[in-house]
C-alpha cells in the first residue's frame, strides 16, 4: 500500500483560511503533525466507491458534507473512519487532510550533501550526531558550527563550501533553517564573525553598532599600559645581556 509522506508544515502557514490540506486518499496511510481530518473526497453525488475517482475538492468545499477531526498520533494512520470512530459519509469516497500546527522552532532542512530548499532565514551547519545521538539545533550550536543568512529564494547545498568552512572535520553534518527568528542572530554576530565575508570580530561589532561601556574601555586601556610598561622594562635587560662579554 502506498504511503504518503509526513505532513510537517515546514513553512509557517500564511493562508490559514484555506484550512487543512489533502494528504491521503481513502484507505491510504499517512502521518501528520497536528490534527488529522477525514471528509468526502468530492461534493459530487456520484463520488461513490464503485465509480471512477473524481478530482478532489478542498476543505472549504467539503466541510458542509460532514467532517471529523482528531489529534494525530506519532505513527502511521490509515485513512479510514475507524480511526475517527464514525463514517462521515457512508458509501462515498473519502479523503484525509492534515492541519499542521504552526511551527515555532527551526527545522532540519537537510543532511550533509543534500539541499536546503526555499529557506528564507538563517541556515546553521554543524554536527549531526554526538555519542550516537542526533543533535537538535541547540545541542548542535553548543559545539563548532557555521551559519549563513539567506533571505531570498533559491536552494543552498548543505556542504562546507556553502558556509565558508568546515566546523567539524571528518564528522557527518546537518543543516537547520531558522525562518521563524527563533535564534537571536544579532547576538551571534557580536560573538563571532559571519561566514559570508569572514569579517573580524572587531569589524562585526562596528557594523552592529557595538560599543564598550566606560568601565570596559578603562579596563582595556589599563591592560594595554601595563603591557607596554613590561615591554619597556624587558628591552634594557635584553640589551645588557647582549653587551655583557662572555667570561
Amino acid at each position: 500500500m502506498k504511503r504518503n509522506p509526513k505532513c510537517e508544515n515546514n513553512k509557517v502557514q500564511q493562508n490559514l483560511e484555506a484550512g487543512p490540506v489533502h494528504v491521503a486518499h481513502h484507505y491510504a496511510k499517512f502521518r501528520c503533525v497536528g490534527d488529522a481530518w477525514i471528509a468526502r473526497l468530492s461534493t459530487s453525488p456520484t463520488s461513490t466507491a464503485r465509480t471512477k475517482r473524481p478530482a478532489k475538492d478542498n476543505f472549504l468545499a467539503v466541510a458542509d458534507y460532514g467532517t471529523r477531526r482528531r489529534k494525530a498520533p506519532n505513527r502511521w494512520i490509515k485513512c479510514h473512519g475507524r480511526f475517527w470512530g464514525k463514517d462521515v459519509a457512508p458509501h462515498m469516497r473519502k479523503q484525509c487532510m492534515c492541519e499542521a500546527k504552526p511551527r515555532t522552532e527551526p527545522y532540519r532542512c537537510a543532511k550533509q550533501g543534500q539541499w536546503c530548499k526555499s529557506c528564507n532565514g538563517v541556515l546553521f551547519y554543524g554536527l549531526y550526531k554526538r555519542n550516537g545521538k542526533v543533535q537538535n539545533i541547540e545541542e548542535m550550536m553548543s559545539k563548532n558550527y557555521r551559519y549563513k543568512e539567506h533571505y531570498e529564494n533559491g536552494n543552498v547545498q548543505c556542504v562546507s563550501k556553502s558556509f565558508g568552512g568546515n566546523p567539524n572535520r571528518g564528522q557527518y553534518k546537518q543543516c537547520f533553517c531558522d525562518d521563524v527568528k527563533f535564534i537571536n542572530i544579532k547576538k551571534i554576530k557580536l560573538m563571532r564573525p559571519t561566514t559570508d565575508n569572514k569579517k573580524s570580530l572587531e569589524e562585526t561589532r562596528e557594523d552592529s553598532d557595538y560599543s564598550l561601556s566606560k568601565e570596559e574601555e578603562d579596563s582595556s586601556k589599563k591592560e594595554r599600559e601595563e603591557k607596554e610598561s613590561e615591554d619597556n622594562e624587558k628591552k634594557p635587560r635584553e640589551e645588557e645581556k647582549k653587551e655583557k662579554p662572555l667570561s
